[in-house]
């Protein structure tokens, strides 16, 4: 698994590493996800920083929604959407 060598090792350089650091802590995938997450929403809440009206309602639309799963199921291309809304 750690011991790639092809194309995906050069470009998701900082996911695996965060990968085998994570798994080397607690043998397990918890704290990766819960790095990943705690990213997700931190720069949702930089985006929404100024509205502060709207980051009471965030984590009700987040979980209401259903929106949480798709967070969890392609968290690399949520975290580049919430990264992009966040700069916006």
């Amino acid at each position: 698994m750690f011991g790639e060598s092809d194309r995906r090792t050069e470009i998701e350089y900082l996911y695996l590493q965060l990968s085998k650091i994570t798994y080397g802590i607690t043998h397990s995938h918890y704290l990766q996800f819960f790095i990943l997450a705690l990213l997700q929403i931190g720069l949702y809440y930089q985006a929404l920083r100024r509205n502060t009206y709207a980051l009471v309602f965030f984590p009700l639309a987040l979980f209401f929604t259903l929106e949480y799963w798709s967070w969890m199921n392609g968290i690399r291309q949520n975290i580049a959407a919430c990264a992009f809304v966040a700069l916006i």
